[in-house]
């Protein structure tokens, strides 16, 4: 006897096709994954266009790029402001100590702590201007203020306060970073994002945005009278062109020229009797040290892997990372549910049974068996008898004790028994479900008998 799959038994296309109560996640999925990739994309596009401090050309006196300082370096020296531009932490603290000058730093995030610290050192006719520092760059600093509220896109803001320089320039696009209260506060413009202190004798200014001393954005509201302002309040601005992270500081030559004021303090052979910047090198700081000028001996740190490579190409990753997602999500949409298909070949029906019974021999399984068993002899007898699919045991056992005429306990041991001790057990159980089925139902002609 052979049997083969019927082609009836195959699905149809619409039975293939997912329900419309199946696609409903969709519904749920897609409006929030629309969301994430305008936000992701906005944040990447965001920080593809924030300028990067690393590049030689940010807030460089000589550069014309967008991020450049050429244009405020040009409107200083229209002023009659002398700009000396120099690219250690070391010479810019010399130079400003001199007296009489403005310190420009356009990166504060890139000098080391004890550079920063420094600043208390230099004297009251110095002016230091700190472009958007970090809470974490004051706090190595140790400057006096901490970091306040932070805005996605700088605002163009009024000053709202006394400072000349602010109230002679009005609004400005500043507004990015603002900053604290502090005790010994000199000014508070553009709702924080302006504000002065005294850090020992020296005036410390801190501007939380760089627009308004870029090359793109001076010319806008009053960018170019505030930056002129803050930096032409002496006759010479020092300014500190640093795009890398410095090495902490060690010991300089204390030979200056004939007319000029040496180094601070701390800078010297004599040792620092400041604990806030032990300098190695010195008697406060121990070890030899090299004796280089600037502080310059000895390589810079490495920097942190993630800080490798520019920001762009950080986005750059993660927008084709985005893209590759879309493109999974979207071919795997196509894939659809799996087709059923009849078997390509014919198989005996004798070899299908033997075959699943030497299985259950095997693994001496008699009660799946058994249990299979019944459960197809239940089936064919429920609607043979008009008994209901969720009737319970007795109701079953009293039908079909009925139709046959066997005793009910006998038909309950059959239909709902223990299980069989031995394969024995098994096959005479086996043979009085066939017995009992065909005294129930002719299975030739699907009626009773």
């Amino acid at each position: 006897m052979r049997s083969a799959i019927p082609a009836a038994a195959t699905p149809t296309a619409p039975q293939q096709r997912a329900r419309p109560r199946d696609r409903r996640w969709l519904r749920l999925v897609i409006p929030f994954a629309v969301v994430v990739a305008l936000v992701t994309g906005t944040a990447i596009g965001h920080a593809m266009q924030e300028p990067d401090v690393t590049d030689p050309a940010f807030l460089n006196p000589a550069s014309t790029a967008a991020i450049g300082g050429a244009r405020l370096a040009g409107l200083l020296s229209a002023r009659g402001v002398a700009v000396q531009r120099v690219d250690r932490s070391s010479d810019a603290l010399v130079a400003a100590y001199q007296g009489d000058a403005t310190l420009f730093i356009p990166a504060p995030g890139l000098m080391h702590a004890y550079y920063l610290r420094m600043l208390k050192l230099l004297p009251a006719s110095t002016r230091v201007v700190l472009v958007q520092p970090s809470d974490l760059t004051l706090g190595q600093g140790l400057i006096p203020v901490r970091g306040g509220r932070s805005r996605w896109a700088t605002a163009t803001v009024a000053p709202g306060c006394p400072l000349p320089e602010a109230a002679r320039a009005g609004d400005a696009g500043v507004y990015h970073l603002s900053y604290g209260k502090v005790v010994e506060e000199t000014a508070r413009c553009y709702d924080g994002a302006l504000v002065g202190t005294r850090y020992a004798a020296a005036e410390v200014l801190l501007v939380g945005a760089n627009e308004p001393f870029r090359n793109d954005r001076i010319a806008e509201h009053g960018n170019a009278a505030l930056a002129g302002g803050l930096l032409a309040a002496h006759r010479r601005v020092v300014w500190l062109d640093l795009h890398r992270s410095e090495p902490a500081p060690r010991v300089i030559d204390e030979s200056p020229d004939p007319g000029q004021v040496g180094a601070p303090p701390s800078l010297g052979t004599g040792g620092s009797p400041d604990p806030d910047f032990p300098i190695s090198g010195t008697q406060g700081g121990g070890g030899a040290g090299d004796r280089n000028r600037g502080g310059s001996a000895g390589e810079p740190p490495t920097p942190p892997y993630w800080k490798l490579l520019p920001p762009w190409a950080w986005a750059a990753l993660a927008m084709l990372g985005l893209g590759a997602l879309a493109f999974a999500v979207a071919r795997a949409r196509r894939l659809g549910p799996p087709v059923s298909e009849p078997l390509p070949v014919a198989v005996r029906a004798a070899e299908t049974v033997e075959g699943r019974g030497r299985l259950y021999r095997r693994a001496k399984a008699r009660r799946p068996a058994l249990l299979t068993l019944r459960t197809s002899t239940l089936n064919r007898l429920r609607p043979a008898l008009d008994i209901a699919s969720d009737a319970p045991r007795e109701a079953v056992v009293e039908a079909v004790a009925a139709r046959t005429g066997w005793p009910p306990g006998h038909v309950d041991t059959i239909l709902y028994g223990a299980e069989p001790a031995g394969d024995a057990d098994l096959v005479r159980l086996a043979a009085e479900l066939d017995h009992l089925l065909h005294m129930s139902v002719d299975i030739d002609k699907g009626v009773h008998p």
